[in-house]
């Protein structure tokens, strides 16, 4: 995993697929399932800094 320092309050998915090492349509897809807490504003999706916190926590796993 890319460590990068996190500053910023919210986060694109592709800044957070570059921050775990996975694909844009991977968050996109966990986006719109629910596995990760994002804000939708208009098209775009926005990722909290504290969502990616826990996700450093717990990791991108999915179980189903």
């Amino acid at each position: 995993m890319r460590k990068t320092r996190l500053t910023k309050q919210h986060y694109s998915p592709k800044e957070v697929a570059e921050h775990f090492s996975v694909s844009k349509e991977m968050i996109t897809s966990y986006l719109k399932r629910g596995y990760i807490k994002g804000i939708r504003v208009g098209r775009l999706w926005r990722i909290p800094r504290s969502e990616l916190e826990r996700l450093e926590k717990r990791g991108l796993e999915v179980r189903g």
